[in-house]
């Protein structure tokens, strides 16, 4: 059997986006009822403003 990496799999972060999605999920992996969810950016871009190649 091979799993996943979750931190790399985009089915799962697709599901962890949704809120109601990851309320369900979390809160069955965890026994407990979930109140609230707070997703937050997992990747960005980094802009180097001292970079002249940057622009």
């Amino acid at each position: 059997m091979i799993i996943a990496n979750p931190i790399y799999d985009t089915v799962f972060k697709r599901m962890m986006e949704n809120e109601r999605v990851a309320k369900f999920f979390i809160g069955t992996l965890l026994e407990q009822e979930i109140v609230a969810v707070e997703v937050k950016p997992q990747e960005f871009t980094w802009m180097d403003d001292l970079d002249p190649n940057s622009a």
